[in-house]
């Protein structure tokens, strides 16, 4: 891979991130703030009434960062596999006693880094799909809060 698509990953994962954190996970966490304080104003309550009342209160938060932890994670998998796919590719085709500078190792190392730069491009193709997926629980959990 270049480092140029290296360079494009990472903006485009440190952009989801940024998206998920402002968009997603800060209304929720700010949600789950409030609801721990309202669990605090009711002086009538037990200890382990408020306690369990501030646990629902993170649930919507913690589900969204379940979510985000498993499309995330499950994509960079992905990345990795299709970026190891392409390293066997690339050295099936060297022969048996093939050197560094001979002309089939520098064409497997041209082909692996054209193969894992289409792994780059495609899984950061994929990016808009794991915000989305985030948008739609971080919806679904907040309007079931």
């Amino acid at each position: 891979m270049t480092e140029q698509d290296q360079q494009a990953l990472q903006k485009g994962f440190q952009g989801l991130g940024d998206n998920i954190d402002r968009f997603y996970a800060r209304p929720l966490q700010k949600a789950a703030y409030l609801c721990m304080s309202k669990c605090n104003d009711n002086s009538k309550m037990s200890s382990e009434a408020v306690a369990a009342c501030m646990k629902r209160c993170e649930g919507p938060l913690q589900e969204i960062n379940k979510v985000v932890q498993e499309e995330v994670g499950g994509l960079q998998n992905r990345m990795q596999r299709c970026a190891m796919d392409c390293a066997d590719d690339a050295k099936d085709l060297i022969p048996a006693g093939a050197k560094m500078g001979d002309a089939v190792v520098e064409r497997a190392m041209a082909q692996n880094i054209k193969c894992t730069s289409g792994c780059a491009k495609k899984h950061l193709a994929l990016l808009p799909n794991v915000e989305a997926k985030v948008k739609a629980v971080a919806e679904m959990v907040a309007n079931s809060s």
